[in-house]
């Protein structure tokens, strides 16, 4: 595999995509519900791409699929935090915070084996863990910035039970890091550094 062509690609995940209409007044508590899926099923869509990355060329093809999930998913996190951030209602009513909170769940789940996925194959990825962890760098804080948004919305309940939720996705990303040689500390903590 090729690093230098490769290594420009990733530079796709950080230039800005056209945001959410959070101007909008026709936010929806749908629209959000849909940012969730689409977060559980972009995750999923990352761990089954990750399972067919090989090492040798025959494994460029599946490494740019990859990436190209993972772009994916960055936007996913990004438009559903503007869409949490812009929701007109200071809090989801109780029936659709259970909702969420379910959801939520449930992607906790996906996540983990996700990045148990991406960091047993650190060796099939080889030159191109450089690109990987700057993906999972990147991913981490959106999920962070995500998590910020998200909490305040929902009920007394279901808000004592997210942040656990996120701090064990948190650390799911930390894991996975170490197998590509990354540091810890770049997610929740990089929220009280960085604008976002």
């Amino acid at each position: 595999m090729r690093l230098p062509v490769l290594f420009i690609s990733i530079l796709t995940i950080f230039v800005p995509h056209v945001a959410a209409d959070t101007k909008s007044p026709t936010i929806s508590f749908t629209r959000i519900l849909k940012g969730v899926n689409n977060i559980h099923t972009g995750t999923a869509a990352l761990t089954h791409n990750t399972g067919y990355v090989i090492s040798g060329p025959l494994g460029v093809a599946p490494a740019l699929q990859v990436h190209s999930t993972a772009v994916k998913l960055h936007k996913h996190l990004k438009t559903t935090s503007e869409l949490l951030f812009a929701f007109p209602a200071p809090s989801f009513s109780p029936p659709q915070s259970l909702q969420v909170a379910l959801r939520m769940l449930s992607l906790q789940v996906a996540v983990r084996k996700s990045l148990k996925t991406t960091a047993a194959k650190a060796d099939a990825f080889g030159e191109l863990g450089p690109i990987v962890q700057a993906t999972l760098l990147q991913l981490r804080h959106d999920t962070a910035v995500f998590g910020k948004e998200l909490i305040p919305k929902l009920g007394r309940a279901e808000r004592l039970l997210a942040p656990t939720l996120i701090k064990m996705i948190d650390g799911y990303f930390a894991e996975a890091l170490k197998a590509f040689g990354g540091e810890e500390g770049e997610g929740l903590e990089s929220l009280r550094r960085t604008d976002v």
